[in-house]
């Protein structure tokens, strides 16, 4: 291969190696501290997993809820790993945002109370609402929802609708529980890689031009 042929290449290998570079997230909530507050909950910390969260988005640690409410519920059935889940504080709706955009791949969603539960998931960016789907999840445990939503800064979550899975549980509302959620931001390349990749771009032009006369 001619030397100029070999810097191009080297810029091209380069440029695969450090663009376009991804690096997922699994939010899992089970690293938070130990809740202090009502029956095991606290709001999830502003900077935790790297977003910055709703103040009704809380996260529960369900062994701690299981003692002080005996009868069965949704939020101990939603939990994929760990023993903690994050909640929709008072059946609000919550959400989480960035200064940065991220893509928002999905996360397991479980009804507290009712049946048939639907969550308006919508993806935003700059204020404006760019993906929403409904998704309709169940009391008896947890369901994967997809939404790849790419270069969003701001994701929210509304539930409502569906009927009370017991009538004799002690507990009612459009709440939810959610784990294992999971986004990926672009991992921008290295300021010296990007300048040696220009540079050897530079030089391989001029080499061809060379050879060319």
């Amino acid at each position: 291969m001619k030397p100029v042929l070999r810097v191009l290449a080297l810029a091209a290998v380069i440029v695969a190696l450090t663009t376009g570079a991804a690096s997922a997230v699994v939010v899992t909530f089970d690293d938070l501290p130990t809740p202090i507050g009502f029956y095991g909950t606290d709001p999830i910390p502003d900077g935790y997993g790297g977003l910055q969260w709703d103040s009704n988005f809380w996260y529960m640690d369900t062994t701690i809820y299981s003692t002080g409410h005996p009868y069965p519920s949704g939020y101990l059935n939603g939990v994929v790993s760990g023993t903690n889940v994050a909640v929709n504080a008072w059946a609000l709706s919550v959400g989480m945002e960035s200064a940065s955009a991220f893509d928002f791949m999905g996360a397991y969603f479980t009804a507290a109370w009712n049946d048939n539960l639907n969550i308006t998931i919508e993806g935003w960016l700059g204020g404006s609402l760019l993906y929403t789907q409904t998704a309709i999840v169940q009391y008896t445990g947890p369901a994967w929802v997809t939404c790849d939503y790419t270069g969003v800064d701001n994701v929210t979550f509304t539930s409502f609708g569906g009927t009370d899975h017991d009538l004799n549980d002690d507990g009612e509302g459009v709440h939810f529980a959610m784990d294992n959620m999971t986004y990926q931001r672009a991992v921008p390349a290295p300021s010296a890689l990007i300048s040696l990749m220009t540079g050897l771009v530079c030089l391989g032009g001029y080499g061809l031009r060379k050879w060319r006369l």
